[in-house]
């Protein structure tokens, strides 16, 4: 996974890269001036539109005009957060939960991962979050862990050599086992929907819905489509360039296009 070296105010500004004549102004902090780490992971929005990233020195909050730094629940590097409610969820090296505001302003951290210590995989890093409905998904590179809000209790989807990233897509859940495929949750049971050699093979870093089907954003094999239990390549304009760039990651813009980013050039590539 890459890690955002220096923080920039948000990927909503990339949208406006290609497809606006003014570009609006791009505030850049380093972590000499909101004082943590020179990493961030993860970013997340909450209502009141205060910011949390999953720093390696653990949450880092931003209101819009202060920085507040709250360290790691176990002094290890936050990989991920996601806000869910009132709730910011974060997880890091063998420990995940949930912060909350309590009566000072400040936030209070709850442990959910020490509920089921003893069923914590040696050496798990929880590297992505993600939430539909009532629940709640932590995801390492070995299982994901899905924690029912309501009743506070968890399921486990393991069995897969390697799951390297889950996706809340159209409000479907799809997540990949590298050398195995496309999976969905569905009912708490992951049911695998393309076992093509193109996707068992090749990185998903983004899934979208649209019209034609599911569009699959691969690291090193273009856009695919797949509608129908069908697996295809996405006609677009750029497939020239994916094929000699690896993708990292991908958003869908304001304006219904989207944009890549890749780690051999050094700006986004509209799709």
């Amino acid at each position: 996974m890459k890690f955002i070296k220096l923080i920039s105010f948000l990927l909503f500004f990339i949208s406006q890269l290609f497809f606006a004549q003014e570009l609006p102004p791009i505030i850049k902090f380093n972590s000499n001036y909101y004082k943590a780490g020179s990493q961030n992971w993860m970013i997340d929005q909450d209502n009141s539109e205060f910011i949390y990233f999953a720093n390696n020195e653990g949450l880092l909050e931003f209101n819009g005009t202060e920085w507040k730094l709250y360290p790691s629940p176990n002094e290890t590097i936050l990989r991920s957060v996601k806000v869910v409610g009132n709730k910011i969820y974060t997880g890091c090296y063998m420990e995940f939960g949930y912060w909350s505001r309590v009566d000072d302003g400040s936030l209070r951290y709850i442990s959910l991962s020490n509920k089921i210590k003893s069923k914590l995989i040696e050496d798990e890093h929880f590297w992505n979050i993600v939430a539909i409905e009532n629940w709640v998904l932590f995801q390492s590179f070995n299982r994901i862990y899905v924690y029912n809000i309501k009743d506070q209790s968890f399921r486990f989807i393991d069995n897969h050599p390697y799951i390297f990233r889950v996706f809340n897509t159209n409000n479907s859940i799809y997540f990949q086992a590298i050398n195995e495929g496309l999976y969905e949750i569905v009912n708490g049971e992951s049911i695998l929907i393309c076992s093509n050699e193109q996707i068992k093979t090749n990185r998903i870093v983004e899934i979208f819905p649209s019209t034609q089907g599911l569009l699959l954003q691969t690291e090193r094999a273009g856009l695919l489509k797949f509608k129908d239990n069908k697996l295809e390549q996405f006609d677009i304009v750029s497939n020239e360039i994916f094929k000699i760039n690896s993708i990292f990651c991908a958003k869908k813009l304001s304006n219904g296009g989207f944009a890549a980013n890749s780690s051999d050039i050094d700006h986004p590539i509209p799709i």
